[in-house]
């Protein structure tokens, strides 16, 4: 993780999602998009929930330094990482995760051949009685 971050710059975040986000003196400070995507990053990396993650940044100390927190400082709440994701957008989340990827494997730290797709699992109403005899038995299978 210590090479990671040494490597590999995440500032490039913040700029991407730059229209997200205005600047005002109202209300509380938002969180960087670059910390918040650091977060999101160590989630991938160890597959672990944004629960676990929120978790293990809180006690874990060297996920806590990589994400550049403070000691003291506690993590965003899980919603957050999820009200994160959602305001990226899928193919503003996969533009800036497959980069990150890209940088890491221009250092050696991940395999090039790594990228992130949408695998959302769906269901669908189909009639099991119409399809081929072959394909059933594939299906079985």
């Amino acid at each position: 993780m210590k090479k990671l971050s040494k490597l590999v710059d995440f500032s490039f975040v913040n700029e991407l999602c730059s229209d997200l986000y205005h600047n005002s003196e109202n209300g509380q400070k938002a969180y960087q998009p670059e910390f918040l995507f650091k977060i999101l990053f160590l989630s991938f990396l160890y597959n672990i929930s944004d629960r676990e993650i929120e978790e293990q940044i809180n006690f874990n100390l060297l996920f806590k330094w990589f994400s550049g927190l403070a000691v003291d400082e506690r993590a965003p709440d899980h919603s957050t990482l999820t009200v994160f994701r959602e305001r990226l957008g899928r193919e503003r989340f996969e533009r800036i995760f497959n980069q990150i990827v890209q940088l890491t494997a221009e250092h050696g730290l991940t395999d090039p051949k790594l990228r992130i797709i949408d695998s959302t699992h769906t269901q669908t109403n189909v009639d099991l009685n119409r399809l081929s005899k072959e394909f059933k038995q594939k299906l079985e299978k």
